[in-house]
């Protein structure tokens, strides 16, 4: 199903360096023949790496037993694209989350840290009822993370995976993500803060009108805040989403039409739904709450995407939620 390159492969057992030019993950069928050859929703993932070098880094070692000890991991340039099909059929299994990925490493894993310089994400997904796919992008991603590890003796003393980035969402708004999570916590806590600078609402048309069937007709995002705890069974947390001159219309999911009376109607109830800013005229800024139990056969894009959603949900509508105290983190 892929073809798999690797370019210019160089390596010093002395200094026990390694550096590769080129890593390339290409399916061999197009999106929609790819998963078209499942039986069930499958991820179809093209990936382009470039400049990676790897530091303090022991092949014999690895071939032996699995071992993965390096002191850092350079990307220079990361290119994904992923697409799923969601009108297949899904198929029920639970998901590991990151840590037990980290955990259950078959060799010793040791990595102090990685760095991506720049990187490009899309991912495409086609909705059940939808007749065109969506899209979502991250552009110019710059990342680290700090301790990926599997090393016992973190049960007994406190240390912390962390991840740190930035990036552009559709391109235009700018991101800044830290996560945190302490190794061999009991139920895998992590809490996750983020802000989102301003943008105009109507970038995200290409993933809303396609799998919410809803359209921004116009709207400013001025910033949008964030912070919250997670484990293996829930996440909560607050938001603060700052915007202004929102206004939506519902789409048919058949003919992508707005203007049909049954589509103007439902604009209509949304828009009376939805508060078109905040802060509202006099009035202070409203703070929404991020609350959503985990999904134990998602990964973790998708859980903090539905966590973050639960926060938008709360801050738009004009349905009152229940105040509660701001979650604290480490």
């Amino acid at each position: 199903m892929y073809s798999n390159t690797i370019k210019n492969i160089d390596y010093s057992s002395t200094s026990k360096k390694l550096a590769i030019d080129t890593v390339y993950f290409h399916p061999n069928y197009k999106e929609y023949d790819y998963t078209a050859r499942y039986n069930f929703q499958i991820d179809c993932i093209e990936a382009r790496v470039r400049n990676i070098s790897i530091q303090d880094f022991s092949i014999i070692d690895y071939i032996k037993s699995k071992n993965l000890l390096i002191s850092y991991i350079e990307i220079g340039d990361l290119n994904i694209k992923a697409f799923r099909d969601r009108r297949k059929p899904f198929l029920h299994s639970p998901k590991p989350i990151f840590q037990e990925i980290m955990y259950n490493y078959p060799g010793k894993l040791s990595i102090d840290s990685i760095g991506l310089i720049n990187g490009n994400m899309i991912y495409t997904e086609h909705a059940i009822k939808a007749n065109h796919p969506g899209k979502i992008s991250f552009s110019k991603i710059n990342a680290k993370i700090y301790n990926v590890t599997n090393d016992t003796i973190f049960k007994t003393q406190k240390a912390f995976f962390e991840v740190k980035s930035t990036a552009l969402l559709m391109g235009k708004g700018k991101v800044n993500i830290s996560l945190k999570s302490q190794l061999y916590d009991k139920y895998n806590t992590f809490s996750m803060q983020g802000i989102l600078s301003s943008m105009d609402a109507k970038e995200m048309n290409s993933i809303l009108e396609r799998n919410a069937f809803m359209y921004v007709s116009s709207g400013v995002i001025d910033e949008m805040k964030f912070s919250f705890t997670a484990n293996n069974y829930k996440a909560k947390g607050n938001m603060t989403f700052r915007y202004h001159g929102l206004d939506l219309a519902i789409k048919n999911s058949t003919t992508d039409d707005t203007t049909a009376i049954k589509e103007v109607l439902a604009s209509f109830v949304a828009n009376i739904k939805v508060m078109n800013s905040n802060p509202m005229p006099r009035k202070e800024v409203r703070v929404g709450i991020i609350d959503f139990k985990r999904n134990p056969e998602t990964f973790l894009f998708n859980y903090c995407a539905k966590a973050l959603l639960s926060g938008i949900k709360s801050s738009i509508s004009r349905k009152p939620s229940k105040k509660r105290k701001p979650s604290k983190h480490k």
